[in-house]
């Protein structure tokens, strides 16, 4: 649901600009400027979070879900088992 997916968000980092990409030493650089560059990363990922929400899929619920391990080996052996039980 779209609760989930927006509750979701915090989890995503958006990707921060190159200026960011090592968190840099800013001991140089007077304050105003640091401020602009903090603003404009923090914009720059708030909109890449929001791009990448459409990936996001909500959570399903568990009845719903694919059975992600349907043909694994442990799950065939694990059928087969029941299946003696029941001889």
């Amino acid at each position: 649901s779209i609760k989930t997916r927006i509750s979701q968000l915090h989890k995503i980092k958006g990707r921060r600009p190159k200026v960011f990409r090592f968190t840099p030493n800013f001991t140089h650089l007077p304050h105003e400027v640091v401020r602009n560059y903090v603003a404009k990363a923090k914009l720059i990922s708030i909109k890449t979070k929001i791009s990448q929400l459409h990936k996001i899929k909500g959570r399903r619920p568990k009845e719903k879900r694919p059975n992600t391990n349907r043909n694994s080996n442990t799950n065939i052996i694990r059928k087969l088992v029941l299946l003696f039980k029941q001889l």
